[in-house]
């Protein structure tokens, strides 16, 4: 598993579960399965299956970039 904390700004730190919420949304709808989690929901989840080959990891990544880009 990898995660990543997503903050509205670097310096307070302060939580982005709106965005987190954003993110999760629009990779759904593009296929991809992504999961929140924390304490304040602003944490994206990445679980690939141990099977996944090198182009579905490819492919999905390249959907969260593009996700990323978008609503960034």
């Amino acid at each position: 598993m990898c995660a990543v904390e997503l903050v509205k700004n670097q310096a307070t730190k302060e939580p982005n579960k709106e965005l987190t919420a954003q993110i999760v949304q629009e990779c759904y709808r593009r296929g991809i399965i992504i999961l929140s989690a924390g304490l304040y929901g602003n944490v994206l989840r990445f679980l690939s299956p141990l099977v996944i080959t090198d182009d579905q990891l490819n492919e999905a990544l390249d959907v969260i970039q593009e996700v990323f880009e978008d609503l960034a």
